[in-house]
């Protein structure tokens, strides 16, 4: 092999081993089913005030 891929394969075989020693990382928690629901509940009040700040289409008059 050459330096170059003898230099890979340390650094791959010491990656392994502080990978095999380090501690497990804390599961992450579940998102609680209310949290959900109140950002749900926030999305569709922002989809109300856009709605109703958004003007109504004009309606075009007809020449008499």
């Amino acid at each position: 092999m050459t330096d170059a891929a003898d230099d890979f394969d340390a650094l791959f075989e010491e990656v392994a081993a502080q990978r095999a020693n380090a501690a497990p990382a804390p599961a992450a928690p579940a998102a609680a089913p209310a949290t959900q629901l109140a950002d749900e509940d926030d999305l569709e009040a922002l989809f109300d005030q856009v709605a109703a700040a958004t003007p109504a289409a004009a309606v075009p008059v007809a020449a008499a």
